[in-house]
């Protein structure tokens, strides 16, 4: 999850002076000394007797009646579904025609996902300011599983304080229990799943992203040039390699290619380049065409002056007058449109039985029509990263009627600044967080073009950042639960109970809490 350089830069600007005060330091349990808040861990005595009263809390929540995979009982029956051993969607006529997932075992699926369920998110940068920590987990001690090279997790340093001890199978089957009492029914992305997991019937989705490093020819940013040849190899011997482990595995919804790509910056980038590479030549001979071999009209609608049409591929180029920009907006649509066809037809072919899931579009990229339409034409699911301030049914219908597929929202959140850390969407407090939580669920899950959803995340990120991205990771209330592993009860109960309507909510049975309608308006 990547926020706008705008934001991240501001928030960044905002923490550094907080954590170059002189009287803020991290405590021995990854808090914020110095500020007080309901829950506050003070003892390891504390985190011990977190084991008996967590399981009394977890305990006290039903696990709502549903199949092996979290689907809806008997709906394979009541809607004719189709069981193929894999996750598929169908149309169901008794929806109103609403397309939905159905599980492998044939009944109708809305998926609950949670982001990063491992532990990994959490680990902050600790090497090179130690001096902001009471204390750190060391590599020869029983934390040793908290400590890599350069950081360190206060979560699994509390994890095993809390439990004595860390295995990441026993942790895996705890929270998936835990996440199957507050109604959740799936991994989001960013996940470990380790073993074992076949036998938890608990979904999961795969992201490919990352792939474009090894040796493929990139266009700019993120994006591979579709126009090699080269790549067309490199791109199925790469999916292979990635998915052969998967092949067989009804478990897994589908992959998705990348994860919040900027996509609106690859055609100016592109256009800079004055080397020599297939996509800028492909672009001088889309020019020629456009421009019907007229040379001159180029030249003067890019206030440029080449011999040719061939001098392209090797100019720096600028679109800055509107004809320039209509006729980069014409390659742009077959640029994307030659992408798409390029990593939908090759992962099909590597394995033609999981969902092709999009590339999970960052929130500022949603209203980048062009690249989304071209994108619902190859993908069986369109994914969106939608953190908003309020769920807004209709530019999900836009988005629906722009692609021709189904959505499934593959982040959101909601956080606030009780704890030390704000939100990528902050509200004014943990209550506040609950009945976001309730609206944006109940109104996605009562959304005709929405077939699941993925909180972002299980844990919340470090105090200080987390640590892939040095010393200015991301540094959010995301969590279900707190670095100490106590769960935010407002959200926890918030969760289960709007996780426990989503069938009725899809069945028209109840409609959307109209308590949480209200609140909306204040």
């Amino acid at each position: 999850m990547n926020l706008s350089k705008t934001v991240l830069a501001l928030f960044l600007a905002v923490f550094s002076v907080v954590l170059n005060s002189a009287e803020f330091k991290v405590d021995r349990y990854g808090q914020a000394v110095g500020l007080e808040f309901p829950d506050k861990i003070t003892s390891d005595a504390e985190l011990k007797a977190d084991v008996d009263a967590h399981n009394v809390y977890y305990t006290s929540f039903t696990i709502p009646e549903r199949t092996y995979y979290g689907g809806l009982p008997g709906s394979k029956e009541k809607y004719n579904l189709t069981r193929t051993g894999f996750f598929h969607l169908e149309k169901i006529e008794e929806l109103d025609g609403r397309v939905m997932l159905v599980d492998p075992e044939g009944n109708l699926y809305f998926h609950l996902g949670v982001c990063s369920m491992m532990p990994g998110n959490e680990f902050t940068t600790v090497k090179g300011r130690e001096e902001l920590y009471e204390w750190l987990p060391t590599a020869d001690s029983d934390f040793r599983q908290a400590r890599w090279a350069k950081a360190a997790s206060f979560y699994l340093a509390n994890w095993i304080r809390k439990y004595g001890s860390y295995d990441e199978v026993k942790w895996q089957k705890t929270i998936v229990e835990r996440l199957r009492r507050l109604g959740f029914n799936g991994y989001g992305e960013f996940s470990q799943i380790f073993p074992g997991n076949d036998k938890l019937g608990f979904a999961y989705t795969k992201c490919l992203e990352h792939y474009w490093k090894k040796g493929f020819s990139i266009t700019a940013g993120r994006s591979i040039d579709p126009f090699d040849p080269q790549n067309a190899v490199l791109l199925e011997k790469e999916f292979a390699s990635r998915v052969k482990s998967y092949f067989n595995d009804p478990g897994l919804i589908g992959f998705y290619t990348e994860n919040e790509v900027f996509y609106h910056e690859v055609m100016p980038q592109m256009l800079k380049r004055s080397d020599t590479f297939s996509a800028k030549q492909e672009f001088a001979r889309k020019m020629q065409e456009y421009y019907k071999n007229n040379i001159a009209i180029f030249n003067k609608e890019w206030n440029i002056s080449l011999a040719g049409f061939d001098r392209i591929a090797t100019t720096a180029l600028e679109a800055k007058t509107p004809e320039a920009k209509k006729a980069l907006a014409f390659f742009e649509e077959f640029y994307w449109d030659t992408y798409f066809r390029l990593v939908s037809t090759t992962l099909k072919k590597v394995d033609p039985d999981h969902l092709y899931l999009g590339e999970r579009i960052h929130t500022n990229q949603l209203h980048n029509d062009l690249v989304n339409r071209i994108m619902g034409k190859y993908c069986d699911v369109f994914s969106a990263n939608y953190y908003t301030e309020h769920y807004d049914p209709e530019m999900i219908q836009k988005l629906a009627n722009l692609t021709g597929r189904p959505i499934i929202l593959s982040e959101w959140n909601y956080g606030c600044r009780e704890q030390g850390l704000p939100g990528v969407v902050n509200v004014a407090d943990q209550k506040e967080r609950a009945k976001r939580f309730r609206l944006y669920a109940e109104q996605s899950a009562a959304d005709r073009n929405v077939i699941g959803t993925q909180w972002f995340c299980l844990i919340d990120e470090a105090l200080t950042g987390r640590g892939f991205n040095d010393y200015n990771g991301e540094r959010l209330n995301t969590g279900l639960f707190n670095i100490c592993d106590r769960p935010y009860k407002e959200l926890c109960n918030a969760a289960a109970e709007s996780n426990s309507r989503v069938y009725d909510l899809i069945e028209k049975k109840v409609s959307i809490d109209e308590s949480i309608v209200k609140e909306k308006g204040k």
